[in-house]
């Protein structure tokens, strides 16, 4: 599942995908990118993992490519089903996006961090920042 949401205002693209096993939200730079400091920006965040209980066996190729990475050891498997509603929050500048999964908000990717932010992301955070309600309302809060 791949799916895509433009921004009007900082003509940024959000991707999520989910390829069986893991849930991916990148988010592209305006073409070109002007601003001095997007080179800081992380641009990928991990938003989930999803349960072994739970994965098709058309996933099993994912699996592999997938199990022992540092990336797929330090997210905290979900019971995320297949195919799960998923939509993208934007920030009123369109320069932050949420991954907003089975209307829940899972991770974010913020203009102002250099890491994104997960609720799946295990402690002490390796990837990427442990979830912050505190910074998704500051960023999210017009949305």
């Amino acid at each position: 599942m791949t799916l895509f949401s433009d921004n009007v205002i900082s003509l940024r693209t959000a991707v999520f995908e989910d390829d069986g096993v893991l849930g991916t939200l990148v988010l592209l730079p305006p073409d070109p990118d002007r601003r001095t400091d997007a080179h800081l920006h992380s641009n990928v965040c991990w938003v989930y993992r999803r349960h072994g209980s739970l994965m098709e066996h058309s996933a099993k190729t994912s699996l592999k490519k997938h199990k022992g990475s540092c990336v797929f050891e330090n997210l905290m498997p979900l019971k995320v089903r297949q195919n799960p509603e998923m939509t993208f929050l934007w920030s009123e500048s369109g320069h932050s996006v949420a991954a907003v999964v089975e209307g829940e908000p899972m991770g974010f990717i913020s203009e102002h961090k250099f890491c994104p932010y997960c609720k799946s992301e295990k402690t002490p955070p390796v990837n990427q920042n442990p979830w912050n309600e505190d910074v998704f309302k500051q960023l999210f809060a017009a949305s």
